[in-house]
């Protein structure tokens, strides 16, 4: 080329246009103040010895770590229960059902269930009628209302009954002050806190007297269908007391003069009128 241009710093040719030395970067413009363009000195050998040694630290913590990650998270998932959805589903906690007494009955009431007038109640006419490896446990309070039978359900539940009999309403019907839907919240209460239990709640009918005739007749309906929709064993004390001449009103051939306990005849016919059945079919 004969209009090449010499650079008069490297003396390296350049097309005859260029403003910059092709070679060093000098300007041929103003050389002195354009200084030549530095030159990137190549790696030392102990730098990229170095650069090596980091990369194969950082590949081999990455990999541990990417372990230790993966063992993780398998614990989560094993301990969790993770589905194939990825939800966790963590299984519940549940503490073992107790260990109830197969031939075992709890009677929860008031002194009807309690034996006020003799003993030798119904409970101990039940008892006579089944072997001997039955237990008839009598927990029966005089003057119990519903509400004090559902508070006292945990003490016949301790005893991790297989039956647990409900005989209440009497006392609550007595003064009037206790509304029926009161009354029946209460029993469906106590027979939810049976079945919990893993126990068979059997319901009695409220046996008649004299006062209270058409509540007692509203609440022994429910009771009866409320035992027939739950599936429950009922025990009709009611049609036992009840006077075939007066219809409504007990038998004074079986309570004392109140009108409302059994008496010796009484605590005998209730007694032998409750369906064994109830106990011995393996429910």
């Amino acid at each position: 080329m004969d209009h090449e241009k010499l650079c008069k710093n490297c003396g390296a040719k350049n097309r005859p246009y260029a403003a910059l030395c092709a070679n060093c970067g000098v300007s041929f413009i103003n050389p002195i103040t354009s200084p030549p363009k530095p030159s990137t000195p190549p790696p030392s050998e102990e730098a990229s010895r170095r650069f090596k040694e980091a990369s194969r630290r950082f590949k081999k913590r990455y990999i541990i770590y990417g372990v230790l990650v993966l063992l993780l998270l398998s614990i989560i998932a094993g301990t969790f229960g993770f589905g194939r959805s990825g939800n966790a589903t963590p299984s519940p906690v549940t503490s073992p059902p107790p260990q109830l007494y197969a031939h075992r009955i709890v009677c929860v009431g008031d002194s009807i269930t309690e034996g006020l007038a003799d003993p030798n109640n119904w409970r101990y006419h039940l008892k006579a009628r089944l072997d001997a490896d039955w237990e008839v446990v009598d927990q029966g309070v005089g003057g119990a209302k519903t509400a004090d039978m559902l508070a006292r359900m945990d003490e016949a539940l301790d005893l991790n009954p297989h039956y647990v009999i409900i005989t209440g309403g009497t006392n609550d019907l007595a003064n009037g002050e206790v509304p029926l839907a009161t009354i029946e919240a209460n029993i469906r209460a106590m027979c939810t806190r049976v079945e919990s239990h893993g126990a068979v709640p059997v319901l009695c009918t409220v046996i008649p007297d004299s006062s209270n005739l058409a509540q007692r007749d509203i609440l022994n309906a429910w009771i009866a269908e409320y035992a027939t929709v739950k599936g429950y064993p009922l025990i009709d004390f009611y049609s036992v007391i009840d006077n075939p001449l007066n219809h409504g009103h007990s038998n004074p051939a079986l309570v004392m003069s109140d009108g409302i306990h059994p008496n010796a005849a009484g605590a005998s016919a209730t007694g032998n009128a409750i369906d064994l059945h109830i106990f011995t079919m393996g429910r």
